[in-house]
């Protein structure tokens, strides 16, 4: 059916009339050739003849009932292409390169696409379809900043990324201490610093890409060197929950070595203590309930890392984890699996440093201990075969780490300090072959980066969408260390304050039922009678399903629907055995909601990885 029509020249009060004249002036636009040949290059030929089409039915409310064609030697435009789908329900914001309403008419009539264009042009519509009116605002300007790069303050307190809320799972504890704090602390205990202002301080604690090992390590060691007093470590608990609450923050999870900060006689047991009284100061003060992880070094003896998780059982209470980290080259992680199988017996969770300064040798390591997360494994792609900008096959290692389902604490600017370059970062090409990853900004201070821009660097160098970066956040909140309740809750609430509708969702059906079910207009699974529903998954999501229940099917057939057309019978809840949200539709799938069907082959190995073109049309 074709959309409704709304006559905007019909005016019966003086807000109609305010509104007729610029009706007036997009209608001149149109007749003159500069709005028609734009509307029409967005649509493909054999549309063009339909008089149903929204774009015929813009072209009548402009004022060309025939809907024209661009003037004679008048140079076309590439056609404009969606970002994202979306239709305009309720408040939306317009991308609008075609002028004030020259989409605007479209838009009203039913058309799809948010056309992407610079904020200048943003336009905040609000559609009331049964009172037929439009009223517009056009949004203040806004400075364009750059993001920090090294030697700029170490506080990022804009949002770049506003959308919803973060989860740090992957922050080290000495790597984000505000400058101002480390002049304080290191003259308490007579240290010199090399500077005297808080300023030149930050700049030089900053590393940067090239720089060697040794002198990265000397700024820990300066900021180690002032934390050596249950006041020190209180305080820069405190400081560092304040600074991730105001990024945005509802949950993180600090780590450090107890061990590094004995020097001056304290015990772990009472350096644990000082930082859990932090937390607890922070807790009342800002409402974020971070927590510890107990970190042990690689270089360390076997008899120390126990030491160091016998201190992190006895303390209890904000003690959520442990962690193996330090140099890689050299000190595998098994080295210290008798330490984490103890921790894990006693119910802590493990993550492991992997993949960051060595290769996939080290992450087959660190997958011994059976970790339930890996710090930073983004050398995982080493073991990989990479063509076209994706995943194409998977080694033994990035196969046996997909398997487990271990969730990647991925860190760009961190990488890039270490010579990965974060617009050549792999984080992209890993969660679209089915790895579980997750952002975080690792060493605050140190790198110059806080947990938002991390984000925005996903956003701006790989091309991530909002889709993408919720994801993200959720699958590190199912990933955080805590009880089930607790998890629950921070799943639903990261969930709910991103609040991102998915335009295009994914159903893996056995291609005998579908066709069969395809001339009947209506597609019921046989699984529809046992469960209630009809599985489907958000892109990101499709592969977790498609490894775990049909490995090796070679008659399967993806289906990408059309969320919008399904959405009075569409749930999203957890999944079996799983806190992670998945869209369930309650009801049959109508066959005019499936956008395309794209052949579903699994590799040599009887695992999948996404079709290209899944890829292409769900992101279209």
């Amino acid at each position: 059916m074709a959309p409704e029509r709304h006559d905007l020249s019909v005016c019966a009060s003086r807000r109609h009339r305010r509104r007729r004249s610029r009706t007036h002036r997009v209608r001149h636009q149109y007749r003159s050739g500069v709005l028609r040949h734009r509307l029409r290059d967005e649509v493909p030929d054999r549309h063009r003849r339909s008089r149903h089409h929204p774009h015929r039915q813009a072209a009548a409310l402009l004022g060309d009932p025939q809907g024209g064609s661009a003037p004679a030697g008048t140079a076309r435009r590439p056609p404009i292409h969606p970002d994202d789908g979306q239709r305009v329900v309720g408040d939306r914001v317009l991308r609008d390169p075609l002028g004030d309403l020259g989409c605007l008419a479209v838009q009203q009539l039913g058309l799809q696409p948010v056309l992407p264009c610079p904020e200048r042009h943003q336009l905040r519509v609000r559609v009331h379809l049964h009172h037929r009116h439009i009223a517009l605002r056009r949004p203040q300007a806004r400075a364009h900043r750059q993001l920090p790069g090294p030697g700029e303050a170490a506080r990022e307190r804009r949002s770049l990324v506003t959308h919803g809320p973060l989860v740090v799972l992957h922050d080290h504890l000495d790597g984000g201490v505000r400058p101002s704090t480390v002049l304080d602390l290191c003259h308490a205990v007579g240290v010199a610093t090399p500077a005297d202002d808080a300023a030149a301080l930050g700049a030089w604690m900053t590393i940067t890409p090239g720089m060697e090992l040794v002198d990265a390590f000397s700024r820990f060691d300066l900021v180690n060197a002032g934390l050596q007093t249950a006041d020190a470590l209180r305080r820069v608990a405190l400081e560092g929950v304040e600074d991730l609450a105001a990024d945005g923050v509802v949950h993180a999870e600090f780590r450090f070595a107890p061990l590094l900060h004995t020097a001056a006689g304290m015990t772990p047991a009472e350096v644990i203590a000082a930082v859990s009284a932090g937390l607890d100061e922070a807790h009342r003060t800002t409402g974020l309930d971070a927590r510890i992880i107990a970190v042990m070094m690689r270089d360390q003896p076997l008899d120390i890392s126990m030491q160091v998780v016998d201190a992190a059982i006895a303390a209890g209470g904000r003690v959520v984890g442990v962690d193996v980290a330090g140099i890689e080259p050299g000190f595998p992680a098994e080295l210290h699996r008798p330490a984490v199988e103890r921790a894990a017996e006693a119910g802590l969770g493990v993550t492991i440093h992997a993949g960051e300064m060595d290769g996939p040798h080290q992450i087959a390591s660190a997958l011994t201990c059976e970790p339930s997360r890996i710090g930073h494994g983004w050398r995982i792609i080493d073991d990989c075969t990479v063509e076209n900008g994706r995943i194409v096959a998977l080694g033994d290692t990035a196969a046996a780490l997909r398997a487990s389902d271990a969730h990647l604490e991925v860190c760009l600017t961190s990488n890039d300090c270490l010579g990965q370059p974060v617009a050549e970062h792999p984080l992209r090409m890993l969660a679209d072959a089915g790895f579980r990853v997750g952002l975080n900004p690792d060493d605050r201070t140190i790198t110059t980066t806080t947990s938002r821009r991390e984000f925005e660097l996903a956003r701006t160098l790989l091309g991530m969408t909002d889709i993408e970066l919720a994801a993200m956040s959720e699958r590190a909140a199912v990933a955080a260390f805590l009880p089930d309740t607790d998890r629950a809750a921070l799943v639903e609430r990261v969930r709910s304050g991103w609040d991102i509708a998915v335009p295009r969702l994914v159903h893996l059906a056995e291609r005998e039922v579908w066709e069969s079910c395809r001339t009947s207009g209506v597609y019921l699974p046989t699984e529809f009678g046992r469960d209630g529903f009809i599985h489907l998954s958000g892109l990101h999501q499709v592969l977790t399903p498609a490894n775990r229940f049909y490995a090796g099917r070679r008659d399967l057939v993806a289906l990408v629907v059309d969320a919008h057309l399904i959405s009075n019978a569409l749930v999203w809840e957890p999944g079996t055995g799983t806190q992670e949200y998945f869209p369930h539709l309650y009801g049959a799938l109508g066959a005019d909601a499936v956008l395309a069907e794209i052949p579903f082959p699994p590799e040599t190995d009887g695992s999948f990885l996404l079709p290209p073109e899944l890829v292409k049309v769900v992101r279209r």
